[in-house]
């Protein structure tokens, strides 16, 4: 009688233990679970916010081409003014005399 008491005991014992053991298992699970989605959202607004930037570069790039078209032009008229003055001039000269 005495072993099937002890016997019981180490079952019980082993029992409680496994019972932790599982518990702990369960709870490193749901923490690592917590963290995989966690990482995943995290990553889901690193990409839109990647998506941003790269669209505010696009718009820089685009202005920048802007501004260097702008810059063609006006150095095409700055050109055509000035040939209009150089014209200009002689006739005024041609009045002088």
């Amino acid at each position: 009688m005495e072993k099937i008491r002890e016997l019981a005991h180490h079952v019980k014992s082993a029992t409680e233990e496994q019972t932790t053991g599982s518990r702990q298992i369960s709870n490193t699970v749901s923490d690592v679970s917590h963290q995989a989605e966690e990482i995943a959202r995290s990553t889901a607004l690193q990409k839109e916010k990647s998506r941003q930037i790269v669209i505010a570069a696009e718009e820089i790039k685009k202005i920048a081409q802007n501004t260097v078209d702008i810059s063609g032009k006006m150095s095409s008229a700055i050109e055509s003014l000035e040939v209009i003055i150089k014209s200009l001039l002689i006739e005024i000269q041609r009045f002088k005399v």
